[in-house]
């Protein structure tokens, strides 16, 4: 098999990978590790080469991305395994490394200024709870975005944003 060939396979199995973690709840995390780490030794002997077409070099862009998606889709599930709250204290945390606890000068106010738009951890609690109650029916009705507006005194925006990117 040329390597174009074995690219476009090692491609196409990624791509099934992908569908499969977002179409299935259930997996098999053992299956997707052997056919990575096999993948990975594949595509290194093919780079090592330096015969690469550009086709061959799209394709291994394409693996590469492939492959940072089923890394994030893996990481956000083990993340939701811990529980929902343990995402806001991640994202909590590296936004306190990355603006520390030195003196501010203008420039970093004005971009706490615009990080300070961001959901409190009681709002976050709140809209959590509901989503944890309504797991059966996790989606907004007119209903429930009045309840989730008064309870946590945000915009209907507000509340349809959170309930997007959650």
């Amino acid at each position: 098999m040329n390597n174009s060939a074995m690219l476009r396979q090692i491609n196409q199995c990624l791509s099934m990978h992908v569908n499969t973690l977002l179409t299935f709840p259930v997996y098999d995390p053992q299956n997707i590790k052997e056919d990575i780490d096999s993948f990975s030794a594949k595509v290194k002997s093919i780079v090592a080469s330096e015969n690469l077409s550009s086709e061959d070099r799209e394709l291994i862009s394409s693996i590469n991305d492939y492959s940072k998606l089923i890394y994030c889709i893996l990481s956000e599930r083990i993340a939701l395994q811990e529980g929902p709250s343990h995402i806001y204290e991640e994202v909590d945390e590296s936004h306190q490394q990355v603006t520390g606890t030195g003196v501010e000068t203008t420039e970093e106010s004005e971009a706490d200024k615009k990080s300070n738009r961001r959901l409190i951890k009681k709002q976050l609690d709140i809209l959590e709870k509901w989503y944890l109650e309504n797991l059966r029916h996790p989606y907004l009705t007119r209903e429930s975005i009045q309840e989730l507006m008064t309870a946590t005194s945000l915009s209907k925006c507000q509340v349809q944003n959170w309930y997007v990117f959650f």
